[in-house]
């Protein structure tokens, strides 16, 4: 889910609906589209796309869900300072740990006074809470 519309490469028009975040709230969400960013694999910055990404306009941080990437065939190794995104074996996307969530590592182009372009490091946080306890 993403707060910025000027991140979107392209949008869908969806039906009303919302979607229930963390603390219990109901918020809008506006559109769906793509977004192109730059993710970083532990070695290098690739270019790709996450599609069917949610416009919700209320959020303070953009979130990205664990559970639709596990749907899409990504694997998550997580460990005490980061989360490695793997696809066919091979990392494609690094979270860093910080206190009890993850912030993916990305960057992605934002359109500055409609005639060029700013690439910006970013950091996504993955929504995904670290339980209190150790196991």
């Amino acid at each position: 889910m993403c707060c910025d519309r000027g991140l979107f490469t392209s949008f869908t028009k969806t039906e009303q609906k919302s979607v229930i975040v963390g603390n219990g709230a109901a918020i809008s969400v506006l559109d769906y589209g793509q977004m192109a960013v730059e993710v970083y694999d532990g070695s290098e910055w690739v270019r790709t796309t996450i599609d069917k990404v949610l416009f919700v306009s209320e959020l303070k941080t953009n979130l990205f869900s664990v559970n639709c990437a596990s749907d899409k065939g990504y694997v998550m190794l997580t460990d005490d300072n980061s989360c490695q995104f793997y696809k066919n074996n091979k990392v494609c996307a690094i979270a860093k740990r910080v206190g009890n969530s993850y912030y993916l590592q990305l960057r992605y182009k934002n359109k500055v006074a409609n005639v060029a372009r700013k690439v910006k490091t970013t950091a996504i946080r993955v929504a995904r809470k670290i339980s209190a306890s150790k196991l």
